[in-house]
């Protein structure tokens, strides 16, 4: 057993970043050769790894112990203690690892896109003003998220391709509805602390200011036309909205849009399902022609949304 507890040294440090580190040094003397370090560690004089903080500094915490048998002596043994602000773990005895706080990084890398517009609204034309696809470079958000989360992961099932359906504050900006998408998810191996089973989930979201619809050019070989009982005078068919009934008709490479040949290649339609068309002067007489080239209005992109809505801020690891 242990006879007499001396402390007869002590030390610290202070670094740049308000570090304080601190040892202390105490002869242990024992009784019998069977004496041996656990019956040091577990003396009450012995600070606890972990636990264990010195009355001076309340911030700081035992970060090590370690007992040295003094060769040629009667059962003396030398101790050192090491207290430090920071912890070289997170855990404490009892606390549990599933309520650590995610943790959160945040990247910006270039991503090539393909564009019809440019930053001043103006459509991607060459110099016979047909529409061309451009590839700029637009800088995209990246969280990484790492949290602990509990064995129980039947969420995972539910989060394929999923976006933010309310405000999602991340790093302290509010990322508006629709506006991030879980990219990957990662379970590790089983771990434990305290006695408490968990995955370590390595999450990434992706963010996109004009959302995560799915976009496309208004664009077809077919348009809407007025019935044949329609294009007289008087309207004598009307769909159930009580506008005129229209019917899908393949549309034609004349100059009006009403003769020549069906065309072979996609064309633009407008918002009415319709090629835009403008007005121009034959013999001082008004024709409607096929307009070309198109304005910016008339370029229409479709959005539609093939992603779940799902409510990031109490179903995702991210806090």
């Amino acid at each position: 057993m242990i006879t007499d507890w001396v402390w007869q040294g002590q030390g610290g440090d202070f670094s740049y970043e308000y570090e304080r580190n601190y040892t202390r040094q105490a002869l242990v003397t024992c009784d019998s050769v069977f004496d041996q370090e656990p019956d040091i560690y577990f003396h009450p004089e012995c600070p606890a790894v972990g636990k264990s903080r010195p009355l001076w500094d309340p911030l700081a915490v035992c970060k090590k112990v370690k007992a040295t048998y003094r060769k040629n002596s009667r059962w003396l043994w030398d101790l050192e203690a090491e207290y430090g602000t920071i912890r070289p773990t997170p855990y404490v005895p009892g606390q549990n690892p599933l309520q650590d706080p995610a943790s959160v990084t945040v990247s910006s890398e270039i991503s090539l896109e393909e564009r019809y517009t440019d930053l001043d609204g103006l459509p991607c034309t060459n110099a016979a003003g047909d529409l061309v696809q451009v590839k700029i470079g637009i800088p995209r958000i990246t969280f990484k998220i790492q949290k602990n989360v509990a064995l129980v992961n039947g969420w995972l099932s539910q989060i394929a391709g999923v976006v933010n359906d309310s405000p999602v504050r991340l790093k302290g900006v509010l990322y508006p509805r629709g506006t991030l998408q879980v990219w990957s998810v990662n379970l590790g191996d089983v771990q434990q602390k305290n006695d408490i089973d968990f995955f370590v989930c390595d999450l990434t979201i992706k963010h996109r200011a004009e959302g995560w619809d799915t976009t496309y050019l208004n664009t077809g070989l077919n348009e809407l036309r007025l019935h044949p009982l329609n294009q007289g005078p008087t309207t004598v068919l009307f769909d159930k909205s009580g506008k005129p009934l229209m019917i899908k008709q393949k549309c034609l490479d004349g100059p009006d849009g009403n003769s020549g040949d069906p065309i072979t290649h996609p064309v633009f339609l407008d918002k009415t399902g319709q090629r835009p068309r403008s007005t121009a002067v034959l013999n001082n007489k008004p024709i409607v022609v096929i307009k070309d080239p198109l304005e910016l209005k008339d370029i229409v992109v479709i959005k539609r949304r093939f992603l779940n809505w799902l409510d990031f801020n109490n179903r995702l690891p991210i806090r």
